[in-house]
């Protein structure tokens, strides 16, 4: 009912109880919040019906919490939650075969018993007989009276026993879906990628359906577990592959040592998660979108490097891989990564909320320009993050294995081959990250370039090349099981 709905006016009336008092939010990441309500009733002795409305309309009801601050024998009887909200095809078909009022484009009014109303007419029976309007005709619809069972605001009824009465402060918590929060990290790399100034913008979105006027907010950093509908049955084994190649491997190799200095952190802790308290309180209005800052840090440290996998193999741990093709899937691409020090004496120290950061960089007219983005974990005080912010043009891996011998059942060995390429027009290190992805239990026998290793299947090249210069690592490694 495009048309005919946009033009409905209404002369309504309800009964609501007492207004909000106080309200706050603690919003989690996982798209719900609790809401914690306080409000002052009037309560007869006895039991009391009160219609509670401005509740989100995303509200679980099972998850309402009510106590009284001012009589602890008080309770709830019994809760109903009315959700019939007030919709322009709802409010016609309940006037079907009552009296409305149809204004029409000429501003004639005319007024009959609605026998059918849809997208495009409306037949009404008049004192003239039966009149069909269509659409173009109307310019709007007035209703006398809302319709019994309709409301205008998702509405808690509840029957609340008190045998003291009298107005009392209640405090009303639910779960509510629909309100979430996200961080957005802004970083702008100085001249010489050598420092960066960070901004932490809070991204919080409401589309329960309901506005929190002046609400003291809090963000949970954090996941409270939630049961999720299983993918696999309890007895069923589920594997657990490790991140591809790249950075995503790369991330799970970088450890710190811990430091002794903290930065101004903005975060309390609580449990297992962490709390950050928006210093005022704020409109939360229905719909919106609003960011707030609560992370500053300037002149970071920061570490400009470049990495190449040459493999896209995913592997299982403690698995052995004896298919000769195994791992042959090639990556050509270099990886620019951002290296912070989440430490207070690198002018950071503060616990990071998980999100997405934008990277920027002035070009030689001091325009910002953007030169990439990627997510930020959460992370803790000394922890590193690790930002891919694209590939780098000039540089080139090329791998390739180039002998594979099967040598008895228990023994397999293999020979790879890097290349690297620098076209740039200076000298650059790239770090080479190889995945002995066959088995836990290896060797290497020979390389060419000195090697690290970093984990049971992980070794690492550092690699320098001048401007303009090719060069190859070769190394062989031998399994065992």
């Amino acid at each position: 009912m495009k048309k005919i709905i946009a033009c409905l006016m209404m002369i309504v009336t309800t009964t609501a109880a007492s207004g909000q008092r106080e309200v706050s939010l603690s919003v989690y990441h996982d798209d719900f919040a609790l809401v914690k309500d306080q409000r002052t009733l009037d309560l007869d002795g006895g039991v009391t019906e009160f219609r509670f409305t401005d509740v989100a309309a995303t509200i679980d009801p099972t998850s309402v919490r009510f106590t009284s601050k001012d009589d602890p024998e008080a309770r709830i009887v019994e809760q109903n939650f009315q959700f019939d909200l007030v919709e322009g095809p709802k409010l016609l078909g309940k006037y079907i075969d009552h009296s409305v009022s149809v204004l029409t484009q000429n501003n004639e009014v005319i007024e009959g018993t609605l026998l059918q109303a849809n997208d495009d007419t409306i037949i009404l029976k008049t004192t003239n007989g039966i009149q069909i309007l269509i659409a173009d005709q109307v310019a709007g619809v007035k209703l006398t009276e809302l319709p019994e069972g309709l409301l205008t605001r998702p509405t808690l009824v509840w029957q609340i026993y008190s045998p003291e009465g009298g107005k009392q402060t209640i405090q009303l918590d639910y779960l509510a879906k629909q309100i979430k929060w996200a961080m957005n990290y802004n970083a702008v790399l100085a001249e010489d990628e050598k420092t960066l100034n960070l901004d932490g913008w809070v991204t919080l979105t409401n589309n329960s359906g309901t506005s929190f006027e002046n609400a003291a907010v809090t963000l949970i950093a954090g996941s409270p577990n939630k049961p999720q509908k299983q993918e696999y049955p309890d007895w069923q084994y589920r594997p657990q592959l490790p991140p591809s190649f790249g950075i995503d491997y790369f991330r799970s190799l970088s450890p710190l040592a811990p430091g002794t200095q903290r930065g101004e952190e903005t975060a309390e802790t609580f449990g297992e998660y962490h709390l950050y308290r928006l210093p005022e309180k704020t409109n939360v209005n229905a719909g919106q979108v609003k960011q707030i800052k609560l992370i500053q840090a300037r002149d970071v440290p920061v570490e400009k490097f470049y990495l190449y996998d040459g493999s896209k193999t995913r592997f299982i741990p403690f698995q052995k891989y004896i298919d000769p093709r195994f791992g042959l899937e090639e990556n050509t691409k270099v990886n620019v990564i951002l290296a912070i020090e989440n430490r207070g004496d690198r002018n950071l120290g503060v616990a990071l909320p998980p999100g997405l950061a934008r990277i920027f960089k002035r070009d030689k007219d001091q325009s910002l320009e953007f030169v990439g983005e990627d997510k930020v974990p959460a992370t803790s005080v000394d922890e590193r993050v690790l930002l891919y912010i694209g590939d780098a043009f000039d540089l080139v891996g090329k791998r390739t294995q180039t002998n594979f011998n099967r040598i008895s059942q228990s023994q397999i060995e293999e020979t790879f081959e890097i290349e690297l390429k620098n076209h740039k027009s200076e000298p650059v290190t790239i770090l080479v990250i190889e995945k002995l992805y066959r088995g836990s239990n290896w060797q290497i026998r020979e390389s060419s370039e000195k090697y690290q290793k970093l984990d049971s299947r992980t070794i690492r090249f550092d690699v320098s090349l001048n401007p303009d210069e090719t060069r190859t690592i070769e190394y062989t490694v031998r399994y065992q099981w």
